[in-house]
C-alpha cells in the first residue's frame, strides 16, 4: 500500500521563493507547496511541502527577535505512508554532479539520470536527498500505514480533517487527543499544563509561524524561585503570560502519561517541543523541520523522567534532542530517558546533548541509541555542563555520524549587518565529548557539578575525503568539578576500528581522569 496525500489549497513556492509566514490571517488559507523539484512515487506525482530552513551555520546570542530570512532558504519535504518498496524519481532544476541519499547506514544509492535522481526505499524511515551538497535537500518522511483509533465524534477528540486550519495557542485537558488528518496543515500551538493522559497524533503538519517573534518574548522555560513543579493549569498559565514565554509547537508541563506521535512540526518561534516537569512522555515517529529562527530547538526534555523519544527526524537549528534542567524546576531530575532510532540534522549547536542547562540534583539513566546524525555542527554528541547537577550513568550506543566535505564552519554573528564570512581554514565537529564549564550561564547560584561513569559505545564516523580528523573532546573545570570514569568503545573511522586515544585524537585536560578507550 503507497498513500500519498494532498497539500489543502497549496500556494506555490519554488526554490528562490519564500512560504508563509503566514503571520497575516488573511494569508493562512493555504499551505505552501514546493514547486522546484518534480517527485513520483512507484510512478504517482507527489506534492512537496516547502519549508524555511537555515542556509548558513550564523548564529548570535539571544537578541529576542526573528533571524534574518537572507541567512535562510527553501527546502522541500514529502510525508507519505507505504508498507512496500517505493520507487522514487526525483526531477530537479539541474543537472547534479554527485548525488547522496542519508542516512548512509541505510545503503541507499541514487542513480543519476541528467537532471534525475532515481532510487528505491525499501521500508519506513526518514531520509535526504542531497544533490552537489545539502542545500534545497529533499527530505522525505516514509511512514507506516496506522489507524490512529480516532473517533471524530467522540468530545474529548479535537479532529483537524484534510485542510487549512488556523486555530492560534490551543489549551488541553486530561484524557484529550489531538488529531491532525495526513492532508491536514494546522497553523497554531498545542499545549498542556498540569494534566495527564493527553495525545497529539496524525500524519499531518503543525505550523508555528503564526507567532511572530519580537524582543522582549521569552523562549524557554526558566524561573529563579523553584515553584515550577508544585503549579496547576492556573498557575503555570500565569507564569507563561508574565514572562511572555512563546508557545513552540507543542508544550507539556507538569503532565503524566502524555503522547505525541507521527506530527511534522514546522517553523516554531522557539523550542519546538517542551516536555518539561513531566513524567511518561512517548514520542514517536516525530519530524521538526523548518526551524530556522533562533534557538529554534527541536525536542527539549525538562526535568522529566520515564521519557522515550523514537523513530523521529529532527532538523532544527540550534540543538535537535536535549535533555535540560533549568531554575525553576531545579528540585527535579532528569532520569530514565530513552533515545532511539533517531535521524539528526543539526544546523547549529549540538544534535544529541545534556545541558547546557544543568540545573537539578542528578541526570542519570539517560541511553542515546541507535541514531544517525547526518549532518552536525559544534558537537554532536555531548555533555555540556554549566550547572550544579550531577551527571552519571549515561550511554551513547550504536551512533553513526556521518561528515561531509560540504560542512560549514559555525560562526558567531557579532554585527547583525554583517554577512556570513566563514574561516579558511575549517575543524571539522567534536564527534563526542564532556565539557564542565564555568558556572552563572542559565543560572544564579554559581555552583557546579561533576560527571561521572559515561560510555560511548559503538561510535562510527564516516569521513569524505577531505575533511580533516574529528578530534573528541573532554573538559573538567578544577580539582572539584571533575570528569570521571568515561569509557570510549568500540569505536570506527570508516570501518577501522581505533584501538588508542592517541589514534583516536582525543584532547582531554587535567581534569579528566580515568579516560578509557577499548
Amino acid at each position: 500500500m503507497l498513500r500519498i496525500p494532498s497539500i489543502p489549497a497549496g500556494e506555490p513556492v519554488d526554490a528562490d521563493g519564500a512560504p508563509g509566514g503566514f503571520s497575516d490571517p488573511a494569508l493562512r488559507k493555504k499551505a505552501p507547496v514546493f514547486t522546484g523539484y518534480r517527485v513520483t512515487l512507484n510512478g504517482r506525482e507527489a506534492p512537496l511541502h516547502a519549508a524555511r530552513v537555515s542556509a548558513v551555520s550564523y548564529n548570535t546570542v539571544w537578541p529576542g527577535f526573528q533571524r534574518p530570512a537572507d541567512q535562510t532558504e527553501i527546502a522541500p519535504f514529502l510525508s507519505f505512508e507505504a508498507d512496500e518498496p517505493v520507487e522514487v524519481r526525483v526531477a530537479l532544476d539541474r543537472a547534479p554532479e554527485e548525488a547522496v541519499v542519508r542516512p548512509l547506514s541505510e545503503g541507499i544509492v541514487p542513480e543519476i539520470r541528467g537532471r534525475e535522481l532515481c532510487f528505491t526505499v525499501s521500508r519506513p524511515g526518514q531520509y535526504t536527498v542531497e544533490a552537489d551538497g545539502y542545500h534545497r535537500a529533499l527530505h522525505l518522511f516514509v511512514n507506516p500505514p496506522r489507524d490512529w483509533d480516532v473517533d471524530p465524534d467522540d468530545p474529548n477528540v479535537l479532529y483537524y480533517g484534510p485542510g487549512v486550519h488556523c486555530v492560534g495557542g490551543v489549551l488541553l485537558k486530561s484524557g484529550q487527543t489531538v488529531y491532525v488528518d495526513r492532508e491536514a496543515v494546522v497553523y497554531g500551538a498545542f499545549a498542556a499544563l498540569g494534566q495527564r493522559d493527553v495525545r497529539i497524533c496524525g500524519y499531518g503538519v503543525i505550523d508555528g509561524s503564526w507567532e511572530h517573534r519580537v524582543t522582549g518574548h521569552g523562549f524557554y522555560l526558566t524561573c529563579r524561585d523553584r515553584i515550577l513543579p508544585e503549579q496547576d493549569e492556573h498557575g503555570l498559565l500565569a507564569f507563561l503570560y508574565r514572562q511572555n514565554i512563546l508557545w513552540g509547537n507543542v508544550r507539556f508541563l507538569n503532565c503524566e502519561n502524555v503522547r505525541l506521535e507521527g506530527v511534522t512540526l514546522r517553523d516554531s518561534a522557539s523550542f519546538s517541543v517542551i516536555p518539561g516537569g513531566c513524567r511518561g512522555v512517548f514520542i514517536d515517529n516525530v519530524k521538526t523541520i523548518g526551524m530556522w529562527r533562533y534557538n529554534s530547538d527541536g525536542i527539549d526534555i525538562i526535568n522529566s523522567r520515564d521519557c522515550v523519544v523514537r523513530h523521529s527526524f529532527l532538523r532544527d537549528f540550534d540543538d535537535c534532542m536535549v535533555v535540560k534542567g533549568t531554575m525553576g524546576y531545579d528540585t527535579l531530575n532528569n532520569e530514565d530517558i530513552l533515545v532511539e532510532d533517531c535521524v539528526i540534522w543539526c544546523d547549529w549547536g549540538r544534535a544529541l546533548e545534556i545541558g547546557a542547562e544543568t540545573c537539578a540534583p542528578e541526570y542519570r539513566g539517560i541511553v542515546f541509541r541507535d541514531c544517525d546524525v547526518i549532518h552536525g555542527a559544534h558537537v554532536d554528541l555531548d555533555l555540556q555542563h554549566h550547572n550544579h547537577a550531577l551527571l552519571h550513568d549515561i550511554l551513547f550506543d550504536d551512533i553513526r555520524i556521518e561528515y561531509s566535505r560540504y560542512q560549514q564552519p559555525s560562526v558567531y554573528q557579532h554585527d547583525m549587518t554583517a554577512p556570513y564570512d566563514p574561516p579558511a581554514e575549517f575543524e571539522p565537529p567534536v564527534p563526542f565529548g564532556i565539557f564542565i564549564c564555568g558556572s552563572g550561564a542559565f543560572c544564579e547560584d554559581y555552583r557546579n557539578g561533576c560527571v561521572r561513569d559515561v560510555t560511548f559505545r559503538r561510535i562510527q564516523l564516516l569521513t569524505e575525503p577531505g575533511v580533516p580528523d574529528p578530534i573528541p573532546t573532554f573538559r573538567g573545570l578544577d580539582e572539584a568539578h571533575d570528569v570521571r570514569g568515561v569509557v570510549i568503545e568500540d569505536l570506527t573511522v570508516n570501518g577501522k576500528k581505533i584501538r588508542t586515544l592517541a589514534e583516536a585524537h582525543v584532547r582531554a585536560n587535567e581534569f579528566v581522569r580515568d579516560l578509557q578507550i577499548r
